[in-house]
């Protein structure tokens, strides 16, 4: 009997420490969203003509763009991508753009629906 109570007890102990987190989650949530919205308009702020369509005139970026791109969260940035970015944007040329600016975008994996080429590393 004395371990069943003990057991309710570190359930309602757990439940109590989530719910007293989910508010700074939640704070925490908002913010990286933030961070995430920021780096996007850093980002096509400094490199939004290197990374439109056509896909075939890739242009080295200028040292603007290499500098956001060094600053931004890539991965944040991969979440982000919806099919609609994916019209206006050029991930062939996201992923050229990312290589020249020493930052590369991991082969095999994905930023939005767009798989970078490459073996699965």
């Amino acid at each position: 009997m004395a371990r069943l109570i003990s057991s309710s007890a570190a359930v309602c102990f757990v439940l109590l420490i989530a719910m007293a987190m989910a508010p700074a989650t939640a704070t925490e949530t908002a913010a990286a969203a933030d961070r995430c919205e920021k780096d996007l308009d850093l980002l096509m702020g400094s490199c939004e003509g290197y990374l439109r369509f056509p896909a075939e005139a890739k242009a080295a970026p200028s040292r603007a763009c290499c500098g956001a791109v060094r600053r931004v969260d890539v991965g944040c940035l991969c979440g982000m991508v919806t099919p609609e970015v994916e019209q206006y944007v050029c991930m062939d040329k996201a992923v050229y753009v990312a290589a020249y600016c020493h930052r590369p975008l991991l082969p095999g994996s994905y930023c939005g629906s767009y798989h970078v080429p490459g073996p699965v590393v």
